[in-house]
């Protein structure tokens, strides 16, 4: 197939935005719609983001828990602090090339960095989703989206109990 490849290029979760676009010329969408359907639409696109990144991370894991019995040796590299890019990721990177350019021995496989707590899984369980660090899951608490979902799931429960 040929066009817009929607899988993986973003148009699927801003398709709602678009057609408000399209259609604005004669329909005259409030701005406020617009917003609300450009906002709804990054929110999607984090997400798939984030979905997809977790799903790169398993294929690679799934590789990567054969790679003792392959001789190959693997340094993880924290880059969630881009501050810190160049100690954490871009040195430790340049020198293990080097060290493989020159024949060593890159890295010692027990020398390998474990991903800091902060960036534990934490899951919404209201809204389904999975966050990765601290960070990201107080940014989806305080979303729009995760307030709606509570605010829906409480009105359901009111429902519920008057019925």
């Amino acid at each position: 197939s040929s066009g817009i490849n929607a899988e993986y290029g973003g148009y699927k979760e801003f398709a709602d935005y678009l057609e408000l676009k399209k259609d604005s010329s004669s329909a005259y969408p409030e701005p406020s719609q617009l917003e609300d359907a450009l906002n709804l639409g990054l929110e999607r696109m984090k997400c798939r983001t984030r979905q997809y990144a977790r799903k790169q991370l398993r294929w690679i894991k799934s590789r990567l828990s054969h790679s003792e019995d392959s001789g190959y040796h693997f340094r993880k590299l924290d880059s969630s602090h881009p501050d810190h890019w160049s100690d954490h990721v871009s040195q430790p990177a340049l020198r293990d090339v080097r060290a493989f350019m020159r024949g060593d021995l890159v890295s010692d496989p027990q020398s390998m960095t474990k991903a800091p707590k902060s960036m534990a899984v934490k899951s919404c369980e209201p809204c389904g989703v999975m966050c990765e660090g601290e960070t990201q899951y107080n940014g989806h608490v305080t979303s729009r989206k995760h307030k709606k979902r509570l605010s829906s799931l409480r009105k359901q429960q009111a429902r519920l109990e008057t019925s």
